[in-house]
């Protein structure tokens, strides 16, 4: 049938929470767990406690977790359970005859998915952050030299231009423009460096 090919494990218990239907998935996959098979009329707390014994639980620790499973057994809220290795996404509905329908999605994929962009987006930043931190630290440390620099060539020119032969002066205004524009360099590198540093300055741009 078309709910025993879902990759959807989906199962209805009563209003005593005993299990009356479940799909092939479903059945297959408490069989991989627990070893046991789904039968109808199963407890629910007896299929709680296998799973948790299957995993290795003592049963002093199953009997403090199934506490806390049939206390939230009511609540309908989508809960995500990480079962066996595998990450669920549990959805649960009431039924007419008080009962419960339940389908568990597996998503561990997605989560997989989710984790491994989480890292790389952490490495990103902090790679992106050692580079501003590192394009700050060379402008800054370049800026003396490079100003020491136009200063002496500025006295060449100022005081003795008029000792150098027209190559000499072609030669020292080729040398200012440089060191003028290598400042202006390191200045908008250091802007650069702090790009999105500051939300304040943030602004929309139209992309049309």
């Amino acid at each position: 049938s078309i709910i025993d090919a879902m990759p959807v494990e989906v199962a209805h218990r009563d209003r005593s929470r005993r299990l009356k239907f479940w799909n092939i998935p479903f059945g297959a996959r408490f069989q991989e767990d627990t070893g046991i098979a789904v039968r109808e009329d199963m407890p629910h707390e007896e299929m709680f406690l296998a799973r948790m014994q299957a995993i290795g639980i003592s049963h002093y620790e199953c009997d403090e977790a199934w506490e806390e499973a049939a206390l939230a057994y009511d609540d309908l809220q989508p809960r995500e359970l990480h079962i066996n290795g595998r990450d669920m996404l549990v959805l649960r509905t009431p039924t007419s005859d008080g009962g419960v329908v339940s389908a568990a999605i597996d998503v561990s994929r997605v989560k997989r998915a989710e984790r491994t962009l989480e890292a790389r987006t952490a490495e990103l930043e902090r790679s992106n952050a050692e580079l501003a931190q590192f394009a700050h630290i060379a402008s800054h440390d370049l800026q003396e030299p490079l100003r020491t620099i136009g200063s002496y060539l500025k006295l060449l020119h100022d005081g003795y231009q008029n000792q150098f032969d027209d190559q000499a002066r072609l030669f020292m205004r080729f040398a200012m423009d440089g060191a003028t524009r290598m400042q202006q360099l390191i200045k908008d590198l250091m802007a650069y460096s702090k790009a999105g540093a500051d939300p304040t300055l943030r602004t929309s741009v139209p992309l049309y």
